[in-house]
């Protein structure tokens, strides 16, 4: 069912999909069980859903972020041509206030390719200190830190187009510790696997609503949400009592943020990679 899942058209929007819509924010750990019950064909696959949410998630943020990507008129102007219009065309319309920016803009190019070429030294514990890799990672971020802010709003654009990656590799990983917490149950890991993929499709929905309103009380609020639901799935799902469901609530939380520096890892070294 997940090899047909992943093969199948993921952006399809159909009855299905208001179907699941509902259950999956009002009634925690209802998909799951529905999907292992086989009562499947009223619902959206929970591989498509989780998709289709976090493609809408990412989509938002992308465009959240896109005056990182709108440079100012000082900006768009190469050190190059700065020189030759200060220095030699004179007389050109730009205003004072303007020219001091783009010659500090010069200096401050100057100070950065100096000093990043001289005195940046890296070592991100990958090997020897002077092993190749560690040199094609030094090479990597001087390059970066050179075009200044430009090289940040590129490496922040790529750390967001690469994170879906690295989220759906530690999908895997969460199934796999509520598999080991929930061992006893003897459940085949596919059961966990739906159910993390419908964990994180609320999340990144409640995620999608920060962007749209980054108040401290939305934020707020949210988290304890996800807290809540994610309890409530719990003991709808594998059905034991409140106390031990807490404990174990719990329990892979701690356990799956241990993965996450693992995650942040992962993340800085391809985005660096494909920046």
């Amino acid at each position: 069912h997940f090899v047909k899942d992943f093969a199948g058209e993921f952006f399809t929007l159909d009855s299905k999909f208001f179907k699941s819509f509902k259950p999956l924010v009002l009634k925690p750990g209802h998909l799951t069980n529905e999907y292992t019950m086989g009562r499947r064909v009223q619902y959206i696959l929970p591989l498509r859903l989780y998709i289709f949410v976090t493609f809408l998630f990412f989509f938002m943020l992308s465009i959240n972020t896109k005056f990182f990507n709108n440079p100012s008129p000082v900006d768009t102007i190469s050190t190059q041509e700065a020189i030759h219009r200060i220095l030699v065309e004179g007389s050109i319309e730009i205003p004072a206030a303007e020219k001091e920016k783009i010659i500090a803009g010069i200096e401050n190019s100057f100070f950065l390719q100096k000093r990043y070429d001289t005195s940046m030294n890296i070592d991100l514990g990958l090997g020897a200190k002077d092993s190749w890799l560690n040199r094609y990672f030094e090479g990597k971020l001087k390059k970066i830190a050179r075009r200044g802010k430009t090289g940040f709003q590129d490496l922040l654009k790529e750390a967001v187009n690469q994170l879906p990656k690295v989220m759906f590799v530690l999908m895997p990983l969460f199934a796999l510790i509520l598999k080991l917490l929930y061992i006893r149950k003897k459940q085949l890991y596919i059961k966990h696997l739906v159910f993390a993929l419908h964990v994180h499709t609320y999340v990144f929905l409640v995620y999608t609503l920060f962007i749209f309103f980054p108040r401290w009380y939305v934020i707020t609020l949210g988290i304890l949400g996800i807290y809540v639901y994610f309890y409530i799935a719990l003991l709808k799902v594998y059905g034991q009592s409140k106390l031990i469901t807490f404990m174990k609530l719990n329990t892979i939380l701690f356990l799956y943020f241990l993965l996450v520096p693992f995650g942040a890892v992962s993340l800085i070294l391809i985005t660096i990679i494909s920046v």
